[in-house]
Formats: C-alpha cells, sequence, structure tokens
C-alpha cells in the first residue's frame, strides 16, 4: 500500500534484488491478482522472499467498493483485466467502459481520470481539492528529518474515524478471507518462496485516540491472517514516541522511513 510504496527504502534492505509493486490503497484482492500476473510474466522460480504490507484492517477493506478511491487507481485494474466489484455498479461500469475507450484511442498510455458524473460533482471536487491539499503537505514535508506537528494537526489526526476502522463490511471481510486462503494456497504450491507479513506503523496521535477500534480490528486481523509470530512482523506502535516521524495519521517522512527500513533489515537478516 502507499506506507510500503514511500517507506520501504530498498537499497537498504539486503537482498540480491528488491523489485515493489505497491501502490496506494490497495486491498487483497490486488495483492492476489499481482501474485497471479507475476506468475505469469516472471521466472518464479528465481523469487526467494514476498513481503506483504497489510494494515490490522484489511480484511474490512475492498478498494473496488470505494469509488473515490478506485476512480484513481483505475488504470492498475484496467491492465489486470479485472475491474472487481467496481463495475457492479451503474456509475462504476459507465466510468470503466470511458476508461477503456480512451485507451485504445491512446494506445494504452491514459492515466488519466474523468470528471464526475453532475449527481456527484460537488462530493468530487471536495475529494479533490483535499487530496490534493493533502499530497502537497506530504512533498513538502517527505524529506524533512522532523515534522513539528501544530495543534490543528493534533487535532486532526485525533478527530480522524475512517470507516475501514470503525464500520463492519461483512461480505467484505467474508471475501477476503476466502481470497486470503487463495494467496496461502498460491503459497504452498511455491514452498521455495519465504513469506511474511509487515504492519507498518501509524502516529500514536491516531492510536491514542481509537484505541478501542485498532484493538477490534487488529483482533480481526491475526484471528484472519492465522500465521505464526516469526511470519508477521507488527510494528504498528513502533514510533509511539516519535510523533515528529509521521507527515500525517499514517505516513512516515524520510528520516521516519530510514530509520523504519533499517530496523526491518535487520528482523530480516
Amino acid at each position: 500500500m502507499s506506507h510500503s510504496l514511500g517507506e520501504m527504502i530498498e537499497d537498504i534492505i539486503k537482498r540480491k534484488s528488491i523489485f515493489k509493486f505497491s501502490a496506494p490503497s490497495m486491498d487483497l484482492y490486488y495483492h492476489y491478482q499481482v501474485l497471479k500476473r507475476t506468475e505469469k510474466l516472471y521466472d518464479i522460480t528465481k523469487i526467494k522472499n514476498i513481503y506483504f504490507e497489510l494494515p490490522y484492517y484489511i480484511f474490512n477493506y475492498d478498494v473496488s467498493k470505494c469509488v473515490s478511491v478506485f476512480r484513481e487507481r483505475i488504470n492498475f485494474f484496467y491492465y489486470l483485466q479485472d475491474y472487481h466489484h467496481f463495475t457492479e455498479i451503474q456509475s462504476g461500469k459507465r466510468y470503466a467502459d470511458m476508461f477503456e475507450r480512451m485507451n485504445e484511442l491512446t494506445g494504452n498510455r491514459f492515466y488519466g481520470q474523468f470528471s464526475a458524473t453532475g449527481e456527484n460533482m460537488a462530493e468530487h471536487r471536495r475529494d479533490q481539492r483535499l487530496v490534493k491539499a493533502k499530497r502537497s503537505v506530504y512533498y513538502a514535508l517527505c524529506n524533512k528529518e522532523k515534522h513539528r506537528w501544530t495543534e490543528d494537526e493534533i487535532y486532526t489526526a485525533e478527530a480522524l474515524r475512517p470507516h475501514v476502522w470503525y464500520k463492519t463490511y461483512i461480505d467484505t471481510i467474508e471475501e477476503n478471507r476466502k481470497i486470503w486462503q487463495s494467496i496461502l494456497a498460491w503459497l504452498d504450491e511455491h514452498k521455495w518462496i519465504k513469506m511474511q507479513v509487515v504492519v507498518f506503523p501509524f502516529s500514536p496521535y491516531f492510536i491514542r485516540a481509537n484505541q478501542k477500534a485498532i484493538a477490534a480490528k487488529k483482533k480481526e486481523f491475526f484471528e484472519g491472517i492465522g500465521l505464526p509470530p516469526d511470519r508477521v512482523i507488527d510494528l504498528f506502535e513502533y514510533y509511539m514516541n516519535r510523533p515528529e516521524y509521521f507527515v500525517d495519521e499514517c505516513h512516515l517522512i524520510g528520516k521516519g522511513a530510514y530509520e523504519f527500513s533499517k530496523k526491518v533489515n535487520r528482523i530480516l537478516s
């Protein structure tokens, strides 16, 4: 997901070669599709290790049902040739059709985003303003060694109540548990590959303000993962005393990412 995309520094991890297939806001379904496509495109016998970055809420999350997020990630699923649940809704099917036609015209080089439909234009514009504002703040701070939190920023992080932490999507959880079993079955067929799950850090401000919801999702996570302790590297609270290493509630600045990558490398070595 976005955490491993920006916070796992490949050069620090002591392996012969590392390829990162991370992408922002992805789910277990995407993980599984990437595994299957990897087998089609590469010599699978040369893969020695696979690391999954999975947050506690992973079983409760399906990006294809988060329309505003999926629209931004649609190119990944276009190339995977599978939109999952996105096209089950009328606006999703219309959006995917437009996206495919544009790719036909541009020779599979279209990555842009269409305008939203009239009924959700205001919501779409609001989402885009928030995304652009957050992205500009992140890029401005990601290379700094410390982030001095303002009172407003602390309040924002503490006030967050993301739906994936607080709502329970029974159908999504049941489907994701089946997908995870498919991933484990795939790995069982490729026994020479060692797999480990990494839980990346969250900001102490977010953790302290959402302890009950986090505890529930953590329980759900470990019950669903069903792996021995040595297969899960849980560093969710690794920076509980270092809020200055975070740019927001869950993403690290450059210094934090560097120190975190060194920690993960020591565990993996």
